[in-house]
């Protein structure tokens, strides 16, 4: 079960947490609370802010992609460098790329978790997130494993909502097989 990573969205939620944040945040803080996000929109919503891939790692629960942006590991096509920066461990802001792409609901649940976690150290929110079910069933140290989203859904009480979840993925996953096709179209004529 997989969604499609959209880093404009990423980059409007990392953005918008840094500036509840003060405009500077740490790479470890940021990667938790929007795990956090992703996570619960999915047991409210049925999908994920990011569209990214969770993987299980030493500091727990990480996004792939996001993590990846932060360390400059990958390029964003929707300007992540242009609003971001990681300055050692940290990130910092560059400007504001907006929150057109985010729906209300998102701009809400970005609040809530940022106000709910203020007050708990970094490290105490990686804490946290070790006692994540999905993570816990996952790890492996010194690696990086995938944690399907499934997992997640059954960690959080939520296992009834898994046939309607993949169902609208291979749904996803047939309507992007069909625009992934060449546009050539022969054109039958008499002559």
């Amino acid at each position: 079960m997989d969604f499609r990573f959209d880093s404009k969205k990423t980059t409007q939620a990392a953005a918008f947490l840094l500036m509840l944040g003060g405009g500077v945040m740490s790479r470890m803080r940021l990667l938790k609370l929007l795990y956090i996000v992703d996570r619960e929109l999915l047991a409210s919503k049925g999908r994920t802010l990011t569209g990214d891939r969770a993987t299980a790692m030493n500091q727990g629960p990480v996004l792939t992609h996001t993590y990846d942006l932060i360390k400059g590991d990958a390029q964003s096509p929707d300007d992540w460098n242009r609003y971001l920066r990681s300055v050692n461990k940290k990130l910092v802001s560059l400007g504001d790329p907006g929150r057109g792409e985010l729906s209300p609901r998102e701009v809400e649940k970005l609040k809530e978790v940022s106000n709910r976690y203020r007050d708990i150290s970094t490290g105490g929110l990686s804490a946290l997130t070790y006692e994540f079910p999905e993570w816990v069933k996952r790890f492996v140290p010194d690696s990086r494993r995938p944690i399907p989203w499934t997992d997640a859904l059954e960690a959080m009480g939520c296992a009834d909502k898994i046939a309607a979840f993949e169902e609208k993925l291979a749904e996803q996953n047939q309507i992007d097989s069909v625009f992934a096709l060449p546009s050539v179209v022969k054109l039958e004529t008499g002559a």
